[in-house]
């Protein structure tokens, strides 16, 4: 089991490097601020699926956001 949990650690490492996109703005994600109105990080998820799914609305649960931190501009990685 420890050998198989060490490669998906390996698999999920990797993968976490992986740049998804960027940003040119600090991202807020506190759960003060995200559990009580809208935030940039929100939108941006939102408009990622929009792109994601091709559709003309996508409307997200804040409380999925879980990072409770603010995302510094630059690269945004898994």
């Amino acid at each position: 089991m420890l050998n198989y949990v060490n490669e998906k650690m390996k698999s999920y490492l990797k993968d976490a490097e992986r740049v998804l996109g960027y940003s040119d703005v600090d991202l807020e994600t506190r759960f003060k601020v995200v559990r009580t109105k809208e935030n940039n990080f929100g939108n941006f998820y939102a408009d990622l699926l929009k792109s994601y799914f091709n559709t003309d609305v996508a409307i997200i649960n804040n409380g999925a956001i879980r990072s409770d931190e603010i995302i510094k501009a630059g690269p945004i990685t898994y």
